[in-house]
């Protein structure tokens, strides 16, 4: 979570064909905020996977 509190986003992000972020500050707002009301409820796990998803992406295309 620090990371992406703290990283340098693009506006908009298309991880794949089907997963277009068109407000990534929004995006990581949304995940992280679920993640710290609800942690470590399993049944929220796929917000802590986007979140490491995004950043394996936005570390990538820095590359």
């Amino acid at each position: 979570m620090h990371w992406a509190e703290t990283a340098q986003l693009p506006k908009e992000v298309v991880l794949s064909e089907s997963e277009h972020i068109n407000d990534t500050s929004l995006y990581v707002r949304a995940n992280i905020n679920d993640i710290k009301q609800h942690y470590p409820d399993a049944f929220y796990n796929p917000d802590i996977i986007r979140l490491y998803r995004l950043k394996e992406f936005i570390e990538r295309a820095a590359e």
